[in-house]
């Protein structure tokens, strides 16, 4: 956690409280957190990561990932057997919903930025006024 917050306090553009606030909110959600990110592209390989750093259970750990990873697999084992010889379409209806995650993940990116800066902007306009 003391690593963690070394890295936070270097990044531009975020405040301490933002890391707390995060934590604050994975300590509320984490089991739901893990247990559908791991039914998510991209998060799925992600998750792990602050369910580390807030040091949950390993059991729970793996009981959520296993329940997830499962719903996720069999969703698309199946999909593959209804499908048959077409079961190419999966990948073509996994392809862009990881794409939609990834789309999502930017703007909202941008949309942090550009708030991030425009409050930045607005402080040293009241400071120089």
């Amino acid at each position: 956690r003391d690593r963690m917050h070394a890295i936070w306090a270097k990044l531009p553009l975020v405040k301490a409280s933002d890391l707390e606030r995060t934590e604050q909110w994975f300590a509320r959600h984490g089991t739901k957190a893990v247990f559908l990110g791991r039914m998510v592209p991209i998060f799925r390989s992600l998750i792990s990561v602050p369910a580390g750093v807030e040091r949950m259970a390993l059991p729970t750990f793996v009981l959520l990932t296993t329940l997830g990873s499962l719903i996720w697999n069999s969703v698309l084992v199946l999909a593959g057997y209804w499908l048959g010889d077409q079961w190419e379409v999966v990948e073509t209806y996994v392809g862009l919903l990881s794409k939609a995650v990834v789309a999502l993940v930017a703007v909202a990116l941008a949309a942090y930025v550009a708030v991030r800066l425009r409050g930045r902007n607005q402080a040293q306009h009241r400071r120089t006024s």
